[in-house]
């Protein structure tokens, strides 16, 4: 129950930790934007000053302390580029603009000519109203620094939807490709699943060529393997459709499954099942499906074991009782702790046969369908592993 909490607790933090990240992403992105905004407007009040102070000058009113003033406005402008022109758009004047000095005074009036068409297209000029019908423009564009800004914006806009888009295309790109091995891996678990009952039946009908004395048990056993048959049918035709769930005894589930694959597992594989007395163990299932998971652990303890060693099978209950643990230990090889959660994905195999199909399948019959858990409980390397499935007492609503 610890370690499910924890498991959980783990996703709360790693779905809170995203989001935070997203808030932050989005709070920067805003923050640098308004502080572009705002650079521009104080700039924009920078060149209306600007304006202001030239209509005052050449008013009937202006004095030494204006003429000072102006001075003192046009000196502190080191950063905004303006041009300053008469009505018909031709330069009197610049500031901050860089024009190369090996310009003639016609190819500079040129120049500047051209700036000013490419300022009014960012911003529109402001007129200069000298009085006696006469006016003047300013042209004017953004200081270096917020255009450094806003190129810096830019591409760190670009570059963090890049790396989204190629994220998610990743993502449906593995989400496909994983889509495909499930379905390849599912044929392949079929054939796997059919192997064992027709390798029974096989074994049967030789026995029966040999021996007439045990006809009865021989035809009982292949009766059993008949109706694998049957369950393998329906354990896939439930795989993609809402199971029925119901309050079942999960041990006398357990023991059916020992006992039918003690008879068709190799004889130095042991099998043993260890209960808490003073519970019955029932929980709501799906038997059908159930089993194909159980089964399936044991068989991977099998193949760890190398078809020698120990499998046992000890059911108890969470210290609240709202939880079945069934806890599947064998004494096979174990598992690389950095390799407990990938043994679940789709594909992943530590055999040299097999589609590593058999542990997803068995998280979404525990995860999925029975909204219960699966996860490596402790594993040693040469020592075993135990695997823990966490069953639901009571139905979810």
């Amino acid at each position: 129950m610890i370690r499910a909490n924890l498991l959980q607790n783990k996703k709360v933090a790693e779905w809170f930790f995203k989001i935070s990240l997203l808030f932050l992403l989005i709070g920067h992105f805003i923050y640098v934007r308004n502080m572009i905004k705002y650079m521009e407007a104080q700039e924009y009040k920078n060149i209306r000053l600007f304006v202001k102070a030239q209509e005052y000058l050449y008013s009937n009113d202006a004095d030494n302390e204006a003429l000072f003033v102006f001075n003192y406005i046009t000196e502190v402008n080191e950063a905004i580029p303006l041009i300053w022109t008469d009505v018909d758009n031709n330069p009197r004047d610049y500031r901050n603009v860089e024009v190369p000095d090996d310009l003639s005074q016609q190819e500079k009036t040129f120049f500047l000519k051209e700036k000013t068409k490419y300022m009014s297209q960012r911003y529109p000029p402001m007129t200069i109203d000298l009085g006696q019908g006469v006016c003047n423009k300013v042209f004017y564009d953004n200081s270096h620094m917020v255009k450094t800004i806003k190129i810096y914006y830019m591409v760190e806009t670009v570059t963090v939807l890049s790396i989204f888009g190629l994220g998610y295309a990743f993502f449906a790109i593995s989400k496909r490709y994983e889509q495909n091995l499930l379905w390849v891996g599912l044929a392949k678990e079929t054939a796997h699943q059919i192997a064992t009952p027709l390798t029974s039946l096989m074994s049967w009908l030789d026995y029966l060529q040999t021996e007439n004395d045990h006809q009865q048990e021989a035809i009982k056993e292949m009766n059993k393997d008949l109706k694998r048959f049957e369950m393998i049918m329906q354990r896939f035709s439930k795989i993609g459709s809402v199971p029925i769930l119901k309050e079942e005894n999960v041990f006398l589930l357990v023991e059916h499954i020992v006992q039918y694959l003690e008879r068709r597992m190799p004889s130095k594989v042991i099998f043993s099942i260890q209960v808490d007395e003073k519970y019955i163990h029932t929980a709501v299932i799906n038997r059908i499906l159930l089993e194909w998971a159980i089964e399936n652990l044991c068989r991977n303890a099998v193949d760890s074991m190398k078809g020698k060693g120990e499998i046992n099978i000890y059911m108890h209950y969470s210290k609240n009782l709202k939880n079945m643990y069934i806890d599947v230990r064998d004494t096979g090889k174990g598992i690389d702790k950095n390799q407990w959660r990938q043994i679940f994905k789709p594909g992943f195999t530590t055999k040299k046969r097999g589609w590593g199909l058999g542990l997803t399948l068995t998280k979404r019959i525990i995860k999925e369908y029975h909204k219960g858990d699966i996860y490596v409980l402790n594993s040693q390397k040469n020592i075993g592993t135990t695997f823990r499935m966490v069953l639901p007492v009571k139905k979810y609503a």
